[in-house]
């Protein structure tokens, strides 16, 4: 029978590294664990500092590369930090820290779009209390958000029109009829209407296009619906791509 070499297996390390895992690490483990990609993490004496360079901070992403050393969330300047994340941070008593340097896996610069000065929320066919007041407060706290409610999705689209004229505002419009209303403002030359999908494709599709007005079913759920406005927002101001410059823009 064959035998490992001394010193081919560090048990102490290895038992450490396990204990760690399950939150029963007792002194400094002598290695940190792997990070996965798009993560990563810098000791600093007993206390671990973790980096996230995803667009969307979620509970799930913070709590599978969470060490019992952690002690600090870094994350991109303009992420969106879900609820949850605020409340975990907040239970287990860890900083959160926006870093303006902070870049995605490929060195891309998170906000490379000027923020927006004005959001124009459109609300059509849909009843007061389909969304509550609190819907927008998380986008309130960077840019001021106007509310319009109008029955007719081609007046709402006239009214949105001559509000994203300014190319530092964008807007949302929240309907059941999201292909109908698609339709009805891309006619306007001043708008780049997209319909929101999910949140893991929202910024790919709107970067394709620049758009400058998302358009929202409440079908797709309220919590996603909100997680995709919020997204949106913070994507900054609309760029129209300039390979489709001469026949979206006006």
């Amino acid at each position: 029978m064959g035998s490992f070499a001394a010193g081919s297996i560090d048990i102490e390390r290895l038992v450490r590294l396990i204990m760690a895992d399950l939150g029963l690490a007792v002194g400094p483990v002598s290695a940190p664990v792997p990070a996965a990609p798009g993560e990563s993490r810098q000791d600093s004496g007993d206390v671990a500092e973790l980096r996230l360079t995803s667009h969307v901070i979620t509970l799930k992403a913070v709590q599978q590369a969470a060490t019992p050393s952690v002690r600090r969330v870094v994350v991109p300047k303009g992420a969106v930090v879900t609820p949850l994340v605020y409340d975990e941070l907040k239970d287990r008593g860890w900083d959160l820290v926006f870093d303006a340097a902070a870049s995605s896996p490929a060195g891309r610069k998170i906000s490379a779009a000027p923020p927006i000065t004005r959001l124009t929320a459109a609300f059509h066919a849909l009843s007061a209390e389909t969304f509550p007041a609190s819907f927008f407060d998380q986008i309130r706290k960077t840019v001021p958000v106007d509310v319009y409610r109008n029955d007719c999705v081609m007046q709402a689209a006239e009214f949105l029109a001559g509000r994203l004229a300014d190319s530092a505002a964008k807007g949302i419009l929240l309907t059941k009829y999201a292909a109908a209303a698609s339709a009805v403002c891309n006619r306007k030359r001043e708008l780049r209407a997209m319909i929101g999908r999910d949140l893991a494709s929202l910024e790919k599709d709107a970067g394709s296009i620049g758009a400058n007005l998302l358009i929202l079913d409440p079908g797709a759920g309220l919590y996603q619906v909100r997680q995709m406005a919020v997204r949106f927002a913070a994507l900054g101001a609309a760029v129209c791509p300039p390979v489709l410059q001469r026949g979206l823009e006006p």
